[in-house]
């Protein structure tokens, strides 16, 4: 949905002189460039990143590049708005998708938004265009998430967020409409003809004119068909339409059929190549334009046409057109947009796999997902892939690349069950020099810090195992373990690290450093830290003295590599680890927020915030937690993606500060929404901790306990640990608390 708004943005800072564009650079404009390559058009962007783009690819990961690029835009729009009034318009949004929806929202998010008027607008029958298909599923998932991300969030912030329906006319002024466009028809409308009018209608003009053309067309020697006896026997608006398709001219037939079947905007340079020889384009769009059956569009320069509702596209591709005459449409189609510029390629794709294309509907799907991947565009990358998946041969080599691309993209979104299915699933199919154990670590961490315990102890063992490392249920040995660790990390004085000389540049962001330079690092040796930092992540609610171990052997190998971005999130976690050892967790919390501001990582300071706050939860310092939560929920913020397990955490605990302070309306906000979503990501971590806590709260205080027993019940069905875990901890909490509200005390 932003594509038509940045190549706008382009074409206005293009002829601009080049000092006047240089003072509305942001800081960030190479990452904005590397997003949005359209930008590069621009003579002073491309001269700002020439030298930054070999230096930003390598510096930072996606996460960084990502809230970089969000706040150069931002920035940029905010420079612009200084001197005048800013307006954007973005047209067609059902055709955006879900992170579309996080740029808006991260482009208008006080404080310090941009002073301008966003305006958009988006056809509701495209929306939830008939007959489903990917088309609507896209437009379905942007417009849920436009709602609930940018309306809702912006609202709540104080953002004037206005929405104007343009709503069907109402019966009177249907009636109204249909006497006047009948009132010349002889003989005269009968009321039973004038009310299945308005019936059929279903308050659309457009409709409304056609079925009062039908009435007006179908009179012959003074007879005409009675609508409201063909109504009775099935015939509908949708055969009228047909009719009208049916006594066109073949020129208007045939390019009627085309941009119906193109499916979505189709430029009209490319409709002149798919069609006909000898067919004359421009007199055919204007008689159809002319009928109200087309409609002209101009986009970022290119004109295009459409179906003028989405009710004529159903009539011509599935009820006028066979299954052989739409597949050669498809192919005059695919093979005219592929000489076309800029074209999408998932939209290639489209056309190639309706004809049985299937090779070459994967080569355009799989660059569509990769660009997607590129752009940060994640949760249109998990779409990609698994329609990639759907194509690609089982024994193809490239089903490993594609299975582990779409368990990334949907690590990234916090669909992590999902995605440590697919990561086990690349590992069954990896060969030659691919290894399947760091992907079986990513599948561990997934499945432990989405609550599937069982499953992710059995493969985190596995993994340890590589690392002469395992889980340990003898509490004296661990103890005894952790204590020889720990008086080590003590030595290396791990709250006075100072990063060592960089020969080159590595990536210095998000929760897994996992790809940096092994050329600078020693790879086994890292290897060994981040199997450590899964264990410890993925047991800290499970087996926390196990997790506190793996914590310390993840911070002191860490620190005895030097490699920054590994350093810096395990002495985020040092706060909290620190702190239950015994030491002061001020020093560390310090060092490991200093060391996110040095490198621009905001997962560390989120990771250390957080850390914080469960160390002051823990002291019952309640007003101090919210402090730390907040700062966290910034810094997590900024980090943007691959961060559920934490940006879980936060929830939960802002819920129990807010019930300890008292404000039980901001500790119930959002509740029955976030459980919703954590269900729907399989995230029974998050949904365990939310209902156990502030649900079983809301319903007592609702005067309601048996539906407070039968919400945990719904909540831990099924929920399986060999461990007294935290989530089974806060069952029995919760379980407690039913009782003695229901004064049942020896219970």
């Amino acid at each position: 949905a932003l594509d038509s708004l940045v190549d706008a943005l382009s074409r206005y800072l293009y002829p601009l002189p080049t000092t006047d564009v240089e003072s509305l650079l942001p800081t960030h404009i190479a990452a904005l460039a590397r997003v949005f390559p359209v930008l590069r058009r621009v003579r002073a962007v491309a001269a700002a990143v020439q030298d930054a783009d070999s230096v930003l690819e390598l510096a930072v990961d996606v996460h960084t590049l990502r809230q970089r690029a969000s706040g150069a835009l931002r920035e940029l729009l905010a420079r612009i708005a200084v001197g005048h009034r800013l307006v954007l318009f973005i047209d067609d949004l059902h055709w955006g998708d879900a992170d579309s929806a996080d740029l808006i929202a991260d482009l208008l998010r006080p404080p310090n938004a941009p002073n301008l008027l966003l305006i958009g607008c988006y056809r509701r029958g495209e929306a939830t265009a008939a007959g489903g298909g990917p088309i609507s599923e896209r437009a379905s998932t942007f417009l849920g998430t436009l709602q609930r991300i940018v309306l809702d969030g912006l609202t709540t912030s104080g953002v004037d967020v206005r929405t104007l329906h343009t709503d069907q006319l109402d019966a009177a002024s249907a009636r109204e409409m249909a006497v006047r466009l009948l009132d010349d028809l002889q003989p005269p409308a009968r009321a039973g003809e004038i009310d299945a009018v308005v019936a059929e209608a279903e308050g659309c003009p457009f409709f409304i004119a056609e079925l009062a053309r039908f009435l007006t067309h179908s009179t012959r020697d003074g007879h005409r068909s009675d609508l409201s006896t063909l109504r009775a026997d099935g015939f509908s608006i949708g055969d009228v339409l047909l009719e009208r398709v049916r006594t066109l001219p073949d020129d208007c037939r045939h390019a009627l059929a085309l941009i119906a079947v193109a499916g979505r905007p189709l430029r009209v340079s490319a409709l002149r190549r798919a069609a006909a020889d000898g067919l004359d384009v421009r007199d055919a769009l204007n008689r159809l334009r002319v009928a109200h059956l087309t409609r002209r569009i101009d986009s970022d320069g290119a004109e295009e046409v459409d179906t003028y509702h989405e009710r004529i596209r159903d009539a011509v591709v599935q009820r006028h057109l066979n299954a052989d005459v739409r597949r050669q449409h498809h192919r005059a189609l695919a093979e005219a947009l592929e000489v076309e510029a800029q074209i999408e390629p998932e939209i290639l794709a489209d056309h190639y796999q309706a004809i049985g294309a299937k090779s070459k509907a994967l080569s355009y799907i799989a660059l569509a997902a990769e660009r997607a991947q590129r752009s940060l565009a994640f949760e249109r990358a998990v779409r990609l892939y698994l329609r990639a998946l759907d194509l690609v041969p089982v024994q193809s080599p490239r089903r490993y690349q594609y299975l582990f691309q779409l368990a990334e993209a949907q690590a990234n979104v916090g669909h992590s069950s999902a995605a440590a299915e697919h990561y086990l699933e690349a590992a069954e199919v990896t060969s030659g020099s691919t290894r399947p154990l760091p992907v079986q670590r990513h599948a561990a961490e997934k499945l432990l810090i989405s609550g599937h315990i069982a499953r992710g102890l059995k493969i985190l063992n596995h993994v340890l195992r590589h690392a002469d490392w395992q889980l340990n249920d003898d509490r004296l040995q661990v103890e005894l373990a952790l204590r020889w660790t720990r008086w080590q990390l003590r030595r290396l004085r791990p709250e006075r690290w100072t990063p060592p000389p960089m020969p080159t540049a590595t990536t210095t962001g998000g929760g897994d450093a996992a790809a940096d330079d092994a050329a600078i690092w020693d790879e086994q040796a890292l290897e060994r830290i981040d199997i450590a930092w899964t264990a410890a992540l993925g047991l800290s609610m499970v087996e926390p003295h196990q997790a506190a171990l793996f914590h310390a052997r993840a911070l002191l190998g860490a620190l005895r590599v030097g490699e920054p971005a590994r350093v810096a999130r395990s002495l985020a976690l040092e706060v909290y680890y620190g702190h239950l050892a015994g030491d002061d967790p001020q020093p560390a919390l310090r060092r490991a927020l200093d060391l996110a501001g040095r490198f621009d990582n905001p997962y560390a300071g989120g990771l250390a915030s957080l850390a914080a706050g469960m160390v002051t939860c823990g002291e019952g310092s309640w007003t101090r937690a919210a402090g730390h939560l907040e700062q966290a929920a910034s810094h997590l913020t900024r980090a943007a993606f691959g961060v559920a397990w934490e940006q879980d955490t936060l929830a939960h605990l802002r819920q129990l500060v807010h019930a300890q302070l008292g404000r039980w309306t901001a500790a119930f906000d959002g509740l029955n929404e976030l459980r919703s979503q954590a269900r729907e990501r399989g995230d029974r971590y998050l949904e365990a901790l939310l209902v156990s806590w502030a649900g079983v709260l809301q319903q007592l205080a609702a005067d309601s306990p048996e539906a407070a027993r039968a919400l945990l019940a719904d909540a831990y069905d099924g929920w399986k640990s060999p461990h007294l875990d935290y989530p089974t901890y806060r069952r029995l909490f919760a379980e407690v608390s039913i009782d003695l509200y229901l004064g049942d005390g020896e219970r």
